[in-house]
C-alpha cells in the first residue's frame, strides 16, 4: 500500500497537471502500477472575480471527464472520514483498493502532507517548504508559463542540496516520472534533510516571494 498527494497550488489553476494526473493510462501505469492505493488531489481553488465561478473545479471536472476518467477506473462515490466538507473520495471497482480523495484547498493540507508517503508539488514555495519541513519525499513539477524567478531558484536550491526531484510538466506524462515514483516508494532512492545552514537561504528566498 502507499499514498501520494498531487497538489496544484491555491491561486492558479495548474491545467498541464490536472490534465496528466486524470489521464487513465498515467493512473494505472504511473500510480495503481507503482503499488498506490490511495491517490490525493488538490485541484486549486481558483475562483474568477465577480462571478464566482470556480475555474479549478470546473478545469479538473472536465479533463475527468474528457478523458472519461470515473469510466475507465470505475470509480464511485463513498462516504468517508473526510478533511474538509469539499473532500469527495471515490472508490474504484476495477482496482480493488484504489480510492481517489479529490479537493479544491485545504486549510489542513500540512495533516495531509503528513499522511502520505510521496507529495508531487507544483512550484509554489509555500507548498515546497511544508513538504520538506514534515521531511517527506518530494518531486517538484515545474512550468514556465506559471514559475517565477524565486519559484525557480527555491527548486533549484533543493534539488542541489538532495532534498527533492524536479520534472518539468511536458515530461511528466509516464517517461521518467513512473521510475522516479517506483525509486521513493522502494527506498532506493532517499532525499537528504535540508540542512539547517540551508534554512537561511532558502527561507530568505521565500520571504522575498511573500513581501514582493
Amino acid at each position: 500500500m502507499g499514498s501520494i498527494l498531487f497538489t496544484s497550488g491555491a491561486t492558479v489553476t495548474f491545467r498541464q497537471l490536472l490534465e496528466v494526473i486524470t489521464n487513465y493510462e498515467f493512473v494505472v501505469e504511473a500510480i495503481i502500477g507503482n503499488g498506490i492505493t490511495r491517490m490525493i488531489v488538490q485541484y486549486g481553488n481558483e475562483i474568477e472575480t465577480g462571478t464566482n465561478r470556480h475555474i479549478s473545479e470546473e478545469y479538473y471536472k472536465l479533463c475527468v471527464e474528457e478523458q472519461e476518467l470515473t469510466q475507465h477506473l470505475q470509480l464511485e462515490e463513498v462516504k468517508a472520514l473526510q478533511y474538509d466538507s469539499n473532500v469527495v473520495t471515490y472508490r474504484s471497482s476495477k482496482y480493488h483498493g484504489f480510492e481517489m480523495v479529490v479537493f479544491p484547498f485545504s486549510n489542513d493540507i500540512c495533516r495531509i502532507i503528513s499522511e502520505v508517503d510521496l507529495v508531487i508539488s507544483h512550484a509554489g514555495t509555500g507548498s515546497i517548504i511544508d513538504t520538506l519541513r514534515l521531511e517527506k519525499p518530494l518531486i517538484v513539477v515545474t512550468n514556465d508559463k506559471l514559475m517565477n524567478k524565486h519559484q525557480e531558484e527555491v527548486a533549484d536550491e533543493l534539488v542541489k542540496l538532495g532534498c527533492c526531484k524536479k520534472i518539468a510538466i511536458e515530461d511528466m506524462k509516464l517517461g521518467p516520472l513512473k521510475g522516479y515514483i517506483s525509486e521513493i516508494l522502494s527506498g532506493s532512492k532517499v532525499f537528504t534533510r535540508l540542512p539547517e545552514c540551508s534554512k537561511t537561504k532558502v527561507e530568505g528566498i521565500v520571504y522575498h516571494e511573500l513581501v514582493r
